[in-house]
């Protein structure tokens, strides 16, 4: 698995602040590789393969192209445009390397090209042996040029943001998730997250901030002062994880270009 041999995922140690740190660095793999598996991320978070499918079989390759290049990406070097790729590649994170659920592609329902999603960034899931279950809140912030005066401000605001949906006992992300998978027929899904709503089923929440970061761009002090606001009584479920990519713009750039690539969107919907 491209994304298993990409990243190294370790918690800090020594550690010097109240709340769990991950740092999650690059192996020296082929780039070319990466790109690929990242541009397949953000084509299945945008779009279901089967209605990129009906579009191949019922119109011509450029037609499909057309709607893929003018309709679900972000123009390049906007703010969405970087935003939209890191929360596909923390949603990979959390799937692949910690096991969880993705009840749904929150990107899908997005109404314009170039509007950000409202709500919590992501929403996962893991199952508990028995009938219990944990919810995972994530906030992801996607940096290629150092700001830390705002990034820090950026970073205290998320922190309360998940601190919010955690004290809510309704919150909106979990009523939009519910709406969403009773609207595409996701119907045991969707009974889940029914009871977890209306508080038949109170899970464990926990929150994620993940700040993905080129190296050069990166500075602890975003950490030092979320620290010095943060709340100890959080400690036990909360962590912060920085992904520092190299190269990050291009990267970005890469994986966009072989998203909008006809072969790899005609396999993926072949292999859909």
């Amino acid at each position: 698995m491209v994304l298993l041999e990409w990243l190294n995922i370790a918690k800090r140690n020594p550690n010097p602040y109240k709340f769990q740190v991950i740092d999650i660095s690059e192996n020296d793999i082929d780039r070319e590789r990466v790109a690929k598996f990242c541009a397949e991320e953000l084509i299945t978070a945008f779009r279901s393969l089967e209605f990129l499918s009906d579009i191949l079989k019922k119109y011509r390759e450029s037609v499909l192209l057309d709607y893929i290049r003018n309709n679900i990406f972000a123009s390049e070097g906007t703010g969405t445009w970087f935003g939209d790729f890191g929360e596909v590649l923390c949603t990979a994170i959390l799937r692949d390397c910690d096991g969880h659920i993705v009840p749904i592609y929150k990107l899908r329902g997005r109404e314009k090209q170039n509007w950000p999603m409202r709500l919590t960034d992501i929403l996962t899931y893991k199952k508990k042996v028995g009938d219990g279950l944990l919810i995972y809140f994530s906030e992801v912030k996607t940096r290629n040029i150092r700001n830390v005066g705002r990034d820090i401000i950026e970073a205290k605001k998320d922190y309360k943001k998940l601190q919010n949906a955690l004290e809510n006992p309704k919150p909106e992300v979990i009523e939009f998730i519910m709406r969403r998978l009773h609207n595409i027929g996701e119907y045991e899904k969707a009974d889940l997250f029914m009871k977890i709503y209306f508080g038949d089923i109170r899970p464990d929440k926990y929150f994620i901030l993940f700040l993905v970061y080129e190296p050069r761009a990166w500075d602890e002090a975003i950490l030092t002062n979320l620290n010095a606001e943060f709340n100890s009584s959080d400690s036990s479920r909360f962590e912060a994880r920085v992904v520092l990519i190299s190269q990050l713009r291009e990267l970005i750039r890469n994986s966009y270009k072989w998203a909008t690539n006809l072969e790899m969107v005609r396999r993926l919907s072949d292999n859909g």
